[in-house]
């Protein structure tokens, strides 16, 4: 059963965190309260295809300021990660940036809690990846899952269409002192507008390097690029 707790509560007693509880840790365990928080979890459907993690098994992660692992997974779909406490209850981490830097072990992926600008314009705290980052800037990449409703057959011809969950389009985003966490544009034409100062260069540095906006080792470089 899914819960939603006080963050401390869980990462402090997750199975692999628990034997390596420092006083620190105790002290700021000791200090709140860990009884679950009054917003429910969502529950889907099980008829519902797909999977809104963007790994369906629960791996071995580590959590700033936490002592020791956990075993989480990243729900895309909802733009939250889960992990498993000691009793095997699966439970929710709240968004508290104190604990919003989480890395898988086994690939190095490090996900950050992020304040950002979306493509509506609207102001958003969620998890993004960190691809790359120098002295000035960081590239973000916003994983997406979206969850399609199910839909009624409209004639006797038709058939009914469950409800499914579908890798929707990453998004990538830039950020800096300046500009904050905005969304990084994908084209030359939208880079030459976010900096208008620079076009010269730019458009010179696009055209010696072949750069690919689809190419993330690419996106990588123009990064670095602007950091000069």
């Amino acid at each position: 059963m899914k819960k939603q707790i006080i963050i401390a509560t869980v990462l402090l007693f997750s199975s692999f965190a628990n034997s390596q509880i420092n006083p620190d840790n105790r002290m700021f365990f000791n200090s709140i309260a860990s009884s679950p928080l009054n917003r429910d979890v969502i529950k889907e459907n099980a008829a519902t295809l797909g999977t809104p993690y963007i790994y369906k098994v629960f791996l071995l992660a580590k959590v700033e300021n936490v002592v020791g692992t956990s075993l989480m997974r990243y729900d895309a779909c909802h733009d939250q990660f889960e992990f498993i406490n000691t009793k095997n209850d699966t439970l929710i981490l709240n968004k508290d940036k104190s604990f919003g830097n989480i890395t898988f072990v086994n690939n190095n992926v490090n996900y950050l809690l992020m304040d950002y600008v979306n493509k509506d314009n609207d102001s958003v705290t969620g998890y993004m990846v960190l691809l790359h980052a120098n002295a000035k800037y960081a590239l973000l990449k916003k994983q997406n899952v979206i969850l399609e409703k199910a839909r009624e057959a409209k004639t006797s011809y038709d058939t009914d269409t469950p409800a499914r969950f579908k890798a929707d389009k990453d998004a990538y985003y830039l950020k800096n002192g300046d500009l904050g966490t905005v969304l990084f544009p994908l084209t030359k034409k939208g880079l030459l507008k976010m900096f208008p100062e620079r076009k010269d260069a730019l458009e010179t540095f696009l055209k010696e390097n072949s750069i690919d906006f689809s190419k993330e080792l690419d996106l990588n470089k123009v990064v670095d690029f602007l950091a000069k």
